[in-house]
């Protein structure tokens, strides 16, 4: 454990931050055999058998989301009915490449470095998300720290072999530039290319990503730009409405990470992003075909809630193809309607989903009297 109590007239503030404060001018860092230390743990994490597994536990206070319950139905968000939201599982795969930003990410799992110099405890638990930004990401960090090593890292190999932001769940490091890689990390909601090259990933969601697109329908100021999605309209978010806590966070074995197989088959993330995340007409009209056959046993069975929760999520399947549609058939002449970015297009896809249905074959009225008469509550 380093001692830390030489560092204790370094100011810390929100404000200004410690390396803009007169006394972090008079730091020299770390002593040499600490950073030793340190370097020997990355070495000894890129030399094992196996890759690193982390986990992050997330929560909110559900009673501070009833003020937005209106806002977050309107958006199509789903309201938490558990201050646990889940855990979310990471590999830190990577590690071959950037084994001292794969070893400062475990470290601030496990909080086993104590204090920083900064006097924050070098741990994510306890420590808020800083920002929800729809389709783009979830970010989190530990203030006025630097990392592990009680300074900015440097970058190890921004472009990878094989490996870019073209999907969600990938583990980044936050940065200001090069070579001020820190204890803020990020986790993609979406492609994210323009970040290949500037940004270090470390590690991928292996668990848990219905986790983070719960997360991502929480209310937030949306005061910031997060991404435009490619003809469609530019998303909104920022800093959260309400406190989404990391409750917990550490190593975790691949054995406690074990998932048995689903039972009925539907081995289909919740969200078709994390299946297809550029929406190919021919990856989801294969799952949406696969769930719902899974649905239709579950009918043909009188289990008429599993029934309609797989019609549900073969309709969610649909909807990215949908818009597609809806944005070819009926293009949007209101420019202000698509730059303003608070305002979301016209919504035409209401007739087509319902053609969508029929053509689907669920019979979603019929499995919701069906529940109605065995007392069922349909999942929405």
């Amino acid at each position: 454990m380093v001692d830390y109590s030489k560092f204790n007239n370094i100011e810390d503030s929100d404000e200004e931050p410690i390396w803009q404060t007169e006394a972090s001018q008079k730091y020299q860092g770390l002593p040499q055999k600490v950073l030793a230390e340190l370097d020997e743990g990355a070495v000894r994490l890129q030399q094992r058998d196996r890759h690193c597994h982390c986990f992050l536990d997330f929560s909110v206070d559900t009673s501070n989301l009833k003020c937005y319950e209106q806002e977050m139905l309107d958006s199509g968000a789903k309201i938490p009915e558990n201050r646990y939201l889940g855990r979310v599982v990471i590999e830190l795969d990577q590690v071959a490449h950037a084994p001292k930003l794969c070893e400062n990410f475990r470290l601030l799992c496990t909080g086993e470095r104590g204090n920083g110099v900064g006097g924050k405890r070098l741990c994510y638990q306890g420590r808020s998300l800083d920002y929800i930004l729809p389709k783009y990401c979830l970010q989190a960090s530990i203030p006025n720290e630097y990392s592990c090593w009680g300074s900015y890292l440097p970058d190890e190999r921004l472009v990878l072999p094989n490996t870019s932001f073209d999907r969600p769940g990938l583990l980044a490091v936050g940065n200001h530039g090069a070579n001020t890689n820190s204890c803020t990390f990020m986790i993609t909601l979406n492609e994210a290319d323009h970040l290949d090259g500037f940004n270090q990933i470390i590690g991928r969601v292996v668990r848990g990503m219905e986790v983070l697109r719960l997360i991502e329908g929480l209310p937030t100021d949306r005061k910031t730009s997060s991404y435009a999605e490619r003809n469609v309209k530019t998303h909104w978010g920022g800093r959260p409405m309400v406190d989404v806590i990391i409750e917990s966070c550490g190593e975790i074995t691949e054995e406690q990470i074990a998932v048995p197989k689903p039972t009925d088959g539907d081995a289909f993330p919740a969200h078709p992003l994390d299946f297809s995340v550029k929406s190919e007409p021919s990856e989801l009209m294969f799952a949406q075909e696969r769930i719902r056959e899974i649905g239709n046993e579950y009918f043909r069975n009188n289990q008429y809630k599993q029934a309609l929760e797989k019609y549900n999520k073969a309709l969610a399947y649909l909807e990215p193809l949908l818009k597609k549609q809806n944005l070819k058939e009926f293009a949007d002449q209101e420019a202000s309607t698509m730059l303003s970015g608070g305002v979301r297009p016209k919504d035409r896809t209401e007739p087509v989903k319902a053609e969508a249905a029929l053509k689907l074959n669920v019979h979603i009225s019929v499995s919701l009297s069906a529940c109605s008469v065995f007392q069922l509550v349909p999942f929405g």
